[in-house]
């Protein structure tokens, strides 16, 4: 995820997309011994918090730091890391089963034990009273009221497993490099991409909300969705800084890819910040490309101004602005929105004085104009457009219709002005 940073290829529209800068917070640039590990979501999914290979924890959005082991000597290094459920509390796991409880119950571990491969994730437990941590070879070690869900220690794998997850419905998947998938203790499997050559190996697993779907996430930010769980854009193609280590779910089905320098990426989901500073400064893009940083892009309005949305989008959005400007409409508006913005909105729009329910509960029905709540809006996203001047009947409203389905922009009925990929 590098540094929060992607070089597009060369001839993408390098005209229309030029740089974004996030602000990432002061002095957490990560690398070498301290390399990003693992991203873990925040209770509620309005957040996340970084694990490195030390043990440190940098937290954002609504995450809350719970403790670290920066600093402090460890047997191995840490590999993963779980949220307990509920609580906010966090697990940290190390490469020899070591277990590490911050704000969270410790319920025992493998460190000091024999293992015939290393440990590559810890899984909670729905109840948030266990967790199941997983070797490389597929070997489950369970603690608390973690159920014994079966083992592939023993099994000949073609690749190493490298991330797991606990699907709703219960149960464990497990994730080969290879793109295999396992599904024991009666999670459903819905596909693999065993057998299939990859550009690079997957590192996570993600699952859907239903347990009835899961996402396999490559080293090159590539993704491979099967079941319920919907395509949430891909990085395959791009150039990174840093390859992508380690994948999680936010809110509904939107993901956060993590770098190994501590870079974040927001697919289809709101992005809080990274682990990157100016001390992790890129290598210099080839010619003719562009650098585009935050996992968002820029695309130049013809009569001047940007609309920032998410990389995922930015060709496509800068090809429309060009494609519209040819056809004799001049399109700008505002895009990309933080999460403070979003809570901005709703303290101007949804009620007087704003009070916590009125911004975080209030329907987004009852506001005026009608705004999302935070963390839900595609604007948060990168993935939706405010137009400027676009009221039905005015030459962007009439344009947009006839030709914005072929960026793959759809109308929210009711607010002509709103554009986005899902049409909310």
């Amino acid at each position: 995820m590098s540094r929060s940073r992607i070089l597009l290829a060369a001839g993408t529209v390098a005209t229309a997309l030029t740089a974004v800068a996030i602000t990432a917070t002061a002095g957490h640039a990560l690398g070498g011994p301290d390399a990003g590990t693992a991203i873990v979501a925040a209770p509620g999914g309005t957040g996340y918090a970084i694990v490195s290979g030390t043990g440190g924890q940098y937290n954002y959005g609504s995450s809350v730091f719970t403790g670290s082991m920066a600093g402090q000597p460890l047997a191995a290094p840490m590999v993963d890391a779980a949220t307990r459920p509920g609580s906010g509390g966090l697990w940290m796991a190390g490469a020899d089963g070591g277990v590490f409880a911050f704000g969270a119950p410790f319920y025992g571990s493998m460190g000091n034990k024999p293992l015939s491969k290393p440990i590559v994730a810890i899984v909670p437990t729905a109840s948030g009273n266990g967790y199941t941590l997983v070797g490389a070879d597929g070997g489950t070690f369970n603690f608390g009221d973690a159920p014994y869900p079966g083992s592939l220690a023993g099994t000949k794998l073609a690749a190493p497993i490298v991330d797991a997850v606990r699907p709703a419905g219960g149960g464990l998947l497990l994730a080969a490099a290879d793109g295999g998938v396992f599904a024991l203790g009666g999670a459903q499997f819905q596909g693999s991409m065993g057998g299939t050559a990859l550009a690079r190996p997957v590192t996570a697993i993600v699952d859907s909300p239903s347990g009835k779907g899961y996402l396999l996430v490559g080293q090159d930010g590539g993704t491979f969705a099967f079941g319920d769980f919907p395509f949430p854009g891909s990085l395959a193609g791009k150039r990174l800084n840093a390859p992508v280590v380690d994948a999680v779910r936010g809110i509904d089905t939107g993901v956060w890819m993590l770098g190994s320098d501590g870079g974040v990426f927001a697919m289809s989901a709101p992005f809080y910040g990274s682990a990157v500073t100016q001390a992790n400064t890129p290598p210099a893009p080839a010619v003719g490309s562009t650098v585009v940083t935050g996992a968002l892009a820029k695309a130049t309005c013809p009569a001047g101004g940007s609309i920032t949305v998410s990389v995922t989008i930015g060709d496509q959005v800068a090809r429309m602005l060009a494609a519209a400007r040819a056809g004799g409409t001049s399109l700008c508006g505002s895009g990309w929105r933080s999460v403070d913005g979003q809570i901005a909105l709703r303290k101007q729009n949804c009620g007087q004085p704003p009070t916590n329910d009125t911004i975080y509960n209030k329907s987004p029905s009852a506001c005026k104009p009608p705004t999302a709540r935070p963390g839900t809006s595609m604007h948060e996203k990168g993935l939706a457009i405010d137009f400027t001047n676009c009221n039905r009947g005015s030459a962007c409203f009439t344009w947009l219709s006839g030709n914005a389905a072929t960026y793959g922009l759809h109308n929210l009925p009711g607010e002509d002005w709103h554009w986005s990929t899902t049409g909310r």
